[in-house]
């Protein structure tokens, strides 16, 4: 099953949004919360 970006807010604790704008690299995000987002990316596989 692939992973989407739902799975990835759930292991990062954040919003689906949040998510689509750390990928897409828009909107204004806290570097912690980035790191959380790029974390779960990685370890999930995204």
């Amino acid at each position: 099953m692939a992973i989407t970006m739902k799975d990835v807010a759930a292991r990062a604790g954040v919003s689906i949004k949040t998510v689509s704008r750390v990928v897409n690299d828009q909107g204004e995000i806290s570097d912690e919360t980035r790191q959380r987002v790029q974390r779960a990316i990685e370890e999930l596989g995204y």
